[in-house]
């Protein structure tokens, strides 16, 4: 087959989880007997990291009117590097956060993509991100990102319990959905050197979502009782949701002076220095609010480290404490408990250390022919996502103060000869001219 990926982002020049997945992918698709081509929506970096990925830049798109919006202009440069291949994929696949494939699954007919299967993986969509935490965050990435779930001739999941979350929250028909677990690479070891005081890690990207500032809170009190004990956040610093400033700016903020020095914040690595930088760790915690499957969490359970997660769907039928993670309920209170008992507990660290990580299915499953659906069911849901983007995409008319709201339920409740009269004395109130447009309105509509 001869399969295109179209994302934002590919390990390791622009690195990402995305990114992760895809590189790995085309290694295992190539070494398959597959065609692969990667299509990367960003500017070329001008030092690209050596690699051996079959990588085509896209510049990112500008916004006009219709593209609106930066991500909407880059979906569009998406849909058309895609429409100009010189030969048709057998199968694209884009990435689902931001809505990158929603310009080619709109437009298909007049790109040329009526007879292309056009693909999308979950790895993780802003709208399941923000679901919970910030509802109304981002409404029309979160409408577009949905636009192209529903037109996809298939999604890809991570998981069975991943496939149930996004069926159940983009309505989608569940025998469109295929399964494909995301390939864990195969990582350097090394041995493992246990700190002498308790270690607690968080490894990944600094965020609201990661639940950065619940493992803040959850692990002060056991660093207030043990001055040896020390917290390391190792990874990019990330941006809070309702801000967009620094996450760790924020957690220092957070931060009792007392305890500062027990709190590291460590630059990135990457993942052939993992093994060594996790050497000392007591433990790898990710107590992520949302994931899709988390390549972190199983690259540390790979290199023996014990590791403290929620009890979230994309973990389900992966990892317990015969897999070497500890699950707790998602509260603060339930990680503060569950990094308590394995501090206190070295037998169980031991047990989950020696512990068998999680078997893993064929990566490569979903690719295989896919037909694409009907033209006329193609154009059906392009129709109806084109009229929900523009709903959310139209500007909202400013609703009125309390004050305003009051003096226009006063005006209509005047006589007409009262309040033809306070028209002449006060044409340039704002009030009246909204009565004077309201009543011609009523007038027009009697005629």
């Amino acid at each position: 087959m001869y399969i295109v990926f179209v994302a934002t982002e590919i390990d390791p020049i622009l690195p990402g989880g995305a990114g992760t997945v895809v590189a790995e992918l085309t290694r295992r698709l190539t070494g398959a007997g597959h065609r692969v081509e990667i299509l990367v929506v960003a500017a070329a970096p001008e030092n690209v990291a050596d690699h051996d990925l079959p990588v085509t830049w896209v510049a990112p798109g500008v916004p006009d009117w219709r593209a609106p919006d930066q991500h909407i202009a880059n979906s569009r440069a998406a849909a058309e590097a895609v429409a100009g291949l010189p030969e048709q994929p057998d199968l694209v696949e884009f990435q689902d956060f931001q809505g990158l494939g929603v310009w080619a699954l709109m437009r298909r007919g007049e790109l040329g993509l009526t007879d292309t299967p056009l693909v999308i993986r979950a790895h993780g969509p802003i709208g399941l991100i923000v679901h919970g935490v910030a509802p109304d965050h981002q409404p029309l990435t979160r409408t577009v990102e949905r636009q192209a779930f529903q037109m996809a001739d298939a999604v890809v999941a991570s998981s069975v319990a991943l496939a149930d979350v996004l069926v159940r929250h983009y309505d989608l028909d569940r025998d469109r959905v295929r399964i494909g677990e995301p390939p864990v690479p195969a990582l350097v070891l090394a041995d493992r050197r246990p700190a002498e005081a308790p270690e607690i890690v968080s490894y990944g990207r600094l965020g609201a979502r990661k639940g950065s500032e619940d493992l803040l809170h959850a692990a002060l009190p056991l660093l207030a009782a043990d001055s040896q004990a020390v917290l390391r956040f190792v990874g990019h610093d990330g941006w809070r949701i309702d801000t967009g400033k620094s996450m760790a700016a924020y957690l220092r903020s957070l931060i009792p002076e007392h305890l500062a020095d027990q709190v590291r914040f460590e630059d990135p690595v990457n993942r052939g220095e993992l093994a060594s930088v996790l050497a000392s760790a007591w433990m790898v915690v990710f107590p992520s609010r949302f994931e899709t499957f988390s390549l972190a969490v199983h690259e540390c359970r790979q290199l023996g480290v014990p590791i403290v997660i929620p009890q979230i769907p994309a973990y389900r039928g992966y990892f317990g404490y015969r897999s070497g993670a500890r699950l707790y309920d998602g509260s603060v209170t339930g990680l503060t408990e569950a990094m308590a008992e394995l501090i206190d507990h070295p037998e169980m660290r031991a047990a989950m250390e020696a512990a068998t990580p999680p078997p893993y299915g064929d990566p490569l499953l979903p690719y295989r022919p896919l037909t694409p659906r009907h033209p006329r069911t193609q154009a059906g849901l392009a129709t109806a996502a084109l009229r929900r983007i523009e709903a959310v995409s139209r500007p909202q008319p400013p609703t009125s103060p309390a004050a305003s709201r009051l003096a226009d339920r006063v005006l209509d409740g005047l006589p007409e000869s009262l309040a033809g009269r306070l028209e002449v004395r006060a044409p340039g109130w704002s009030a009246v001219r909204r009565w004077r447009r309201r009543r011609a309105a009523a007038a027009w509509e009697r005629d």
